[in-house]
């Protein structure tokens, strides 16, 4: 019977099928997979599923060609646009994919001659084979056991989906030429919609499978569970079950009188509607094998003289373009960054956040749908790493509103949220952090969201932005004039985002060392330091120069008036070959009184006898002023009454310039050479190349004929440096210090001045791991040695030390921050292992000495891990050590105990469950299965078991999402099923004559019955299973049977019997004894009698039949066991109540056959 309501509807959907078809819809258009290349379509069928089929809601665990997959010719798949005619009553079907057993090319011709064929000779879909088993089998056919060339052309689309939802949705129209074009008796070779069982042919069939992995196909294209209550094989969409008289209102013709131009080949299709969309419920996150498959039906029979049918009438699956959709429930979303701020471009803050506006993140979340009321708020958390730096950032969303967790919340009908991330007031720069999200629903852990593994994450760092400041300004430098001296403030200056900027005298470097010659006293530097967060400040850089060190000038001898002598002035520093003098002025200066002498400009002075007269030995005093602007005084002596020289010095490997501005007639200039004088020149000046200090004597003939000489000492610097180590052995780890001392000057004049590699001036240096680095470290000292002689005799040393790296003692735990007691936490090493030896301290007394290992806590808490390393190093044996701790939570691993009340019933059983579980932290969840399909997660659920059985109960306790423990009790509630009480009484009527009646217990039960209670309705009972009673008295008697099982289950019935005191059959008017079981023989009921007779005559009054016994029946047949003709017979029936009273019956029955 169909209800009024469904009716209606029935109506209205055939009426709006009529209208949306009123008008042709235009030619559809398709592109087919290309034939000749191959390699390329395997690509294409991925872009076509990805692009064009899915609408959201999920993901595809595998999009390579292993993932998604087409199986069958190139030309029966493609995609089509502009199939408005595929719409029906509702839309989405104007694009899409198309599979097809033929051309979908063919597709596009319009439907004008009855059918498109279509024959590659391809193999078919073994799935869809079982199909056609299944129909075969159901209606009795000889087919149901073909072999699989029975099915040609498959053309098959496969892939894994996971949706992010409960339910699968795919929208989807069928067309076929084997729909009647015409009229039934001109489409006899192509309209299948009325077959039956024909053994040579059959209806194109495709199935839709939508099932997890490891599950067999199963067909989902059905016609609605509200039409077709099976959901079996009869309700499969096929032109057997939906065409022009089945199921018409999901149908839609295109070729015969009544129906309109689709757009397409087809003769029909299926209607379009929400009705016709899958709907698969599903679990999320779960991985579905989805499975769209068509093919052609192609029987060779055994007779080779029959001529094999169907297998190229072309039929195809449409696919609605983005209909493929995972549920809404989970809604997935995407996610853009991009760093801002003033500083937001700056290519050297890549990756970098800076403290203030200077640059910031911003992360734009954006939903795919918009989020609907029922899903709000909708959360998407995320997870700063590492957690410590957490403090140091302020998450807003863009507007400025904070956010209260960390998570992004949507509300209803918000489909877009950003965050800004900026640094806080921090003094020192982090690297290395992290903020991570879920990359879509499956990803979403269960709260706390800090031990989530979330996939997608950008990568920064944070840094301090305090302004910039110089503590020296100026800096000052000192050098000689027109020394090249290269500058900077970088180790004055603090504050700022680096890099910094150098803006040196106006010009922008990109360097901070700045190269300057010294050009005046003092040399001033303009700088400006600035970086790319708007910090800005000015300094200075002054150099200073340093005095005037000058080459002394030896003694003039001058023996009589007239005479005279020119020196020149000349320095040892500045050395520069810019570096001139340009003005000296000399004077007497002692004896007393000054008197000048000269005022040039160059370097030269000349002396003259007549201008001193009368002293024997003076001074004479020069100032010279250099191209600087610096001046310095230095003097020489002249000697009237002899030739005299004065000491001097060399630094070691420097030649000697043995000068004299006396003038003479001739010179010889010698060396002592052990005790000897040897003779080294006769020039005015020679020059000697000592090794040692050496004693030199030089003698002339003066202007006055007179023979002089005088001797000097030259004085060699002899101090050679040397250095020695702290330790000795020049092996130290990195992070410790060493000591390097370079040796004092053990001679009696001068002193040393010390400069090392780090620019340190001690004689004794401790360097640090600020200064050295791994490996092999040269240091040097450069040692400058004056004395009264020379000045700034410089010698280098150099000593090698070893610096080892530290072993890195960094380690992983697994898992990463929340463990379980009770549960392996694993402990990784993340480093090479050789030559290496480690004490892990886990922070509860326990300890090991493997490298890699696994430890279990007992108690809950935080516990700090320490893994301490050491590492030798051949070939000294030198050991560096190393340690490092992490902290590790561990939380308590429940231990999920239960009970139940009760464990064992009649049906039904409600059963209370209690939670017993021990070590429950607060705010644990509960997940219970309860052996039947149902589950709970409440903490202590009540539960109906309406079907008797064993049923085995699990209690999963969640203290985290990651501390879970499951405890099972198989068979822990039995369910007894309750019997079913019933009985048959004999006879159920009766008269007073036979008053006693049989009751045969015919109640049902799985289990032993042990007890029946029998209640006579006269006052009288029985505990027999089938007892007999007499009535005394006439009347209705309403009998009652209780009976219970062996598990304590009961049930009880009731019926009523009669004892009359007259006789009262009921006898029928007519039967048909034709064997079917139903009405076959001539029953008399009613109360028994006794003396009972029963004759049956023709209607020629003729006794063909008779009988003396009340329970036999007659059957249609003479005495002689022929069957009697159809018409009417005549019956007497005689016999005696249980008062002797005669009874008599008669009348017609009809045989009818």
């Amino acid at each position: 019977m169909i209800n009024f309501k469904s009716a209606i509807i029935i109506v209205f959907l055939t009426l709006v099928s009529v209208f949306a078809y009123s008008q042709s819809a235009p030619p559809i258009e398709i592109e087919s997979l290309d034939e000749n290349n191959l390699g390329g379509n395997k690509q294409l069928v991925i872009d076509w599923v990805l692009g064009k089929l899915h609408g959201g809601g999920g993901d595809f665990p595998d999009s390579t060609e292993t993932g998604i997959y087409y199986t069958g010719h190139p030309l029966a798949f493609g995609h089509y646009w502009n199939g408005d005619g595929l719409n029906g009553i509702s839309n989405g079907m104007d694009s899409g994919l198309v599979i097809s057993n033929g051309k979908v090319s063919s597709i596009k011709k319009g439907n004008t001659n009855g059918y498109e064929t279509d024959y590659f000779g391809l193999p078919g879909d073994e799935d869809l084979l079982n199909m056609y088993k299944q129909i075969f089998l159901a209606n009795g056919s000889n087919l149901h056991d073909l072999p699989m060339d029975t099915t040609k052309d498959a053309a098959v689309l496969e892939f894994l989906y996971r949706p992010y939802g409960d339910e699968i949705t795919l929208r989807y129209v069928f067309g076929s030429e084997e729909y009647q074009f015409k009229r039934a008796s001109e489409d006899a070779a192509s309209d299948l919609t009325g077959y039956t069982d024909f053994n040579d042919q059959m209806f194109d069939l495709f199935g839709i499978s939508i099932t997890k992995q490891n599950q067999a196909f199963n067909d989902t294209a059905m016609i609605p569970g509200f039409y077709c209550g099976s959901q079996d094989l009869q309700c499969w969409v096929n032109v057997a079950n939906v065409n022009h008289s089945d199921y018409e209102n999901f149908y839609v013709g295109n070729g015969y009188p009544d129906s309109y131009a689709t757009g397409n080949s087809f003769d029909g299709q299926t209607n379009n509607s929400a009705m016709m969309v899958i709907h698969k419920s599903v679990q999320s996150c779960v991985t579905y094998k989805i499975k769209i498959a068509i093919e052609d039906f192609w029987f060779n029979s055994p007779d080779e003289t029959v001529v094999p049918s169907g297998g190229s009438l072309n039929s195809a699956v449409f696919l609605g373009g983005g209909s493929l959709f995972g549920g809404l429930n989970n809604p997935a979303w995407t996610a853009e960054y991009e760093f801002k701020g003033y500083g937001a471009n700056d290519p050297n803050f890549e990756g970098q956040l800076i403290e203030g506006d200077c640059r910031y993140l911003e992360i734009k979340y954006t939903l795919t749908d918009s989020l609907p009321l029922a899903l709000a708020p909708y959360n998407i958390p995320f997870r700063i790493a590492s957690s410590i730096y957490r403090d140091s950032l302020n998450i807003t969303y863009d507007d400025g509103s904070p956010l209260t967790t960390d998570s992004i919340i949507f509300n209803a009908n918000e489909i877009e949220k950003t965050i800004r991330i900026t640094v806080g007031d921090i003094d020192v720069d982090h690297p290395n952090l992290k903020i991570s999200w879920a990359k879509d629903p499956c990803e979403k852990p269960k709260p706390p969201w800090s031990a989530g593994d979330f996939s997608k994450f950008v990568e920064f760092g944070i840094r301090d932005n305090s302004p910039i400041d110089v503590s020296a300004n100026p800096k000052i430098y000192d050098a000689y004039c027109k020394d090249i001296v290269e500058v900077t403030i970088v180790d004055e200056t603090s504050g700022g985002v680096s890099p910094l900027k150098y803006t040196w005298n106006g010009s922008l470097s990109g360097n901070d060392v700045y190269s300057q010659q010294v050009n005046s006293s003092p040399e001033i530097i303009n700088v400006n330091v600035s970086d790319g967060c708007e910090n800005s400040f000015d300094s200075q850089v002054q150099i200073n120069t340093l005095p005037i060190i000058f080459d002394p000038i030896q003694s003039i001898f001058l023996c009589g008036p007239g005479q005279s002598a020119t020196v020149d002035a000349r320095t040892i520093k500045p050395d520069s070959p810019d570096y001139s003098i340009t003005n000296v002025e000399w004077e007497r200066s002692d004896p007393p009184p000054v008197v000048p002498l000269g005022d040039q400009a160059g370097n030269s002075i000349t002396v003259d006898y007549d201008n001193v007269v009368g002293d024997d030995l003076w001074t004479c005093q020069y100032t010279i002023q250099d191209i600087c602007g610096d001046e310095a005084t230095s003097d020489f002596e002249v000697n009237q009454s002899s030739l005299s020289l004065n000491d001097a010095g060399i630094c070691k490997g420097e030649e000697v310039s043995l000068y004299t501005g006396t003038p003479a007639t001739s010179y010889e200039w010698l060396k002592k050479v052990g005790s000897n004088w040897v003779s080294i020149g006769f020039n005015q000046q020679e020059y000697d190349f000592p090794a040692q200090t050496t004693q030199y004597k030089l003698k002339i003939d003066d202007m006055c004929g007179v023979a002089q000489e005088a001797e000097m000492w030259v004085y060699v610097d002899d101090y050679t440096p040397q250095i020695s180590l702290v330790p000795s052995d020049g092996e130290i780890c990195n992070g410790e210090t060493i000591k390097l001392t370079a040796n004092d000057y053990t001679g009696n004049e001068g002193y040393v001045t010390y400069e090392w590699s780090n620019g340190k001036t001690d004689r004794e240096i401790t360097v640090d791991d600020t200064e050295y680095s791994i490996g092999q470290n040269d240091y040097t000292v450069v040692t400058t040695h004056n004395s009264d002689y020379y000045v700034g005799c410089q010698s280098t040393e150099t000593v090698q030390f070893t610096v080892f790296e530290n072993p890195s003692a960094e380690f992983e735990i697994d898992p990463t921050e929340h463990a379980c007691t009770n549960t392996d936490v694993q402990f990784t090493y993340l480093s090479d292992i050789n030559n290496r030896t480690f004490t892990w301290d886990f922070g509860d007394s326990q300890t090991s000495n493997q490298a890699n290992t696994t430890h279990q806590y007992t108690t809950p808490g935080t516990y700090d891990v320490n893994l301490y390393v050491e590492h030798t190093y051949a070939p000294l044996g030198h050991v560096c050590s190393n340690e490092v701790s992490h902290t590790l939570t561990v939380d308590p691993l429940p231990e999920p105990e239960f009970s139940a009340d009760p464990t064992e019933g009649c049906l039904p059983v409600t059963v209370n469950f209690s939670d017993d579980s021990q070590e429950i932290l607060s705010g644990a969840t509960y997940e219970w299965t309860f052996g039947d399909g149902s589950s709970d997660n409440i903490q202590n659920p009540s539960h109906v078991y309406d079907m008797a059985g064993l049923y085995s109960i699990s209690l999963t306790v969640h203290n985290t999402e990651r501390c879970f423990a499951t405890v099972s009790e198989p068979n822990y509630i039995q369910v007894n099923p309750n019997p079913t009480a019933g009985f048959e009484a004999d006879p159920w009527i009766t008269t007073m004559d036979t008053p006693l009646i049989d009751f045969l217990n015919q109640s049902t039960s799985d289990s032993t019955l042990i007890g029946f209670e029998w209640d006579f309705g006269d006052g009288n009972t029985s505990t027999d299973e089938n007892p007999s009673h007499t009535f005394n008295d006439p009347g209705n008697y309403d009998i009652s049977l209780r009976i219970e099982t062996i598990n304590g289950c009961w049930d009880t019935t009731f019926a009523v019997v009669a004892l009359t005191e007259y006789v009262q059959l009921f006898i029928p008017t007519a039967f048909t004894p034709n064997g079917d079981g139903l009405n076959d023989v001539f029953e008399i009921k009613g109360t028994p009698m006794a003396d009972f007779n029963m004759y049956i005559y023709n209607r020629w009054g003729q006794q063909i039949w008779s009988t003396h016994n009340y329970e036999e029946q007659w059957n249609g047949e003479d005495q002689y066991g022929n069957p009697v003709e159809p018409g009417s017979y005549i019956y007497k029936i005689q016999g005696t109540d249980y008062q002797k009273t005669p009874v008599l019956y008669d009348g017609t029955v009809n045989v009818i056959r």
